[in-house]
């Protein structure tokens, strides 16, 4: 029963409940969108489509971890 422990149920699916999976995939999910591939909890699919959509429409996406490195990059990117 050990194993189960380190596991939860998130949006219909069992993951692991490391902070850093659940992160990753809460921001798949956000820049995925509301597609039906973008349902689907860890998929390649969502993934795919996420980073598409970054790539698309995104000219710098900053990290709160890393928040004066992003704004550097933004800096250089963003017309004055």
């Amino acid at each position: 029963m050990a194993g189960k422990r380190n596991r939860t149920k998130l949006l219909g699916h069992t993951v692991p409940t490391s902070r850093r999976y659940i992160i990753a995939s809460l921001q798949i999910a956000f820049f995925c969108g509301h597609a039906d591939e973008c349902t689907y909890f860890g998929s390649r699919q969502a993934l795919a489509r996420a980073i598409a959509n970054v790539e698309r429409h995104f000219s710098v996406v900053g990290v709160l971890e890393r928040m004066r490195e992003s704004l550097d990059v933004m800096r250089e990117f963003v017309p004055r």
